[in-house]
């Protein structure tokens, strides 16, 4: 079954007045062996946080859960907090929760991150580095968050310098491989955010499937702007905060 969850426009008319506080369980989807096949999206779930559905307004969120074949189920959240968690692959299942943060799917605190363009949850990457050296994002850049993304994507020239330095290979396809065996020797590659390092070690920033690996970075053309995907937010719990317009970030467990 097909389940998409979207935060439509402020103001709709909610389907049966049902307050909804708790978290909505998101169950994985069978026949999806890759780690980063759809994540979410392998799930059915659409969760709308990418920005493309969102209008932030007010200290409510609206929201629809509908399912194919289904009548949409509109409900409302006191919590202007949308949080993700993406737990399968690590024995924990995956959590989509709406209007409460539940700090059992991180460690340590929530560190929270201006958005500067409320329409896509866009804010300001710092810096990435690799072993105290700029690689990529020099000076500073823009970058989204979104389930909806599978990798972590970027400039082309500044992800082809991340490539190269973690040894990654373009195939003949143009994916980038890397070596399985080196996993222990390769860099952690280390974004800095509104001053805090997030950092990424290789098992991180790798696939492995069925004996290949390969890398989970991928350049874009035609945009100066980076998309956090489903590799970055693997490893951090995720809190969209519709009400102060900010996102905030916490070492998943």
């Amino acid at each position: 079954m097909l389940w998409a969850l979207v935060l439509p426009q402020p103001g709709w008319v909610l389907q049966n007045s049902e307050r909804r506080d708790a978290a909505a369980d998101i169950k994985e989807k069978p026949g999806v062996p890759e780690r980063w096949e759809s994540s979410f999206e392998a799930f059915g779930v659409e969760v709308g946080v990418g920005g493309r559905e969102d209008n932030v307004a007010g200290s409510e969120s609206h929201l629809t859960l509908c399912g194919a074949g289904l009548p949409p189920h509109r409900a409302r959240v006191s919590e202007s907090h949308i949080m993700t968690y993406l737990g399968f692959g690590n024995g924990q299942e995956s959590m989509l929760t709406l209007g409460a943060i539940d700090p059992s799917y991180y460690t340590g605190s929530l560190h929270w991150v201006p958005v500067t363009l409320q329409k896509y949850w866009q804010f300001t990457v710092d810096s990435v580095t690799i072993g105290g050296v700029v690689v990529a994002c020099d000076g500073g850049c823009q970058a989204i968050l979104d389930t909806g993304t599978s990798l972590l994507v970027g400039p082309s020239s500044d992800i082809l310098n991340i490539q190269m330095a973690i040894g990654a290979t373009q195939n003949r396809y143009g994916e980038f491989d890397i070596d399985c065996g080196s996993l222990s020797s390769m860099p952690t590659v280390v974004f800095e955010i509104n001053s805090r390092m997030y950092p990424l070690t290789p098992s991180a920033y790798t696939n492995q499937d069925q004996g290949f690996c390969t890398s989970g970075f991928q350049g874009e053309n035609n945009s100066q702007q980076w998309i956090l995907g489903d590799v970055f937010i693997w490893e951090y719990y995720s809190v969209f905060d519709r009400a102060i317009n900010r996102v905030g970030l916490a070492k998943a467990v």
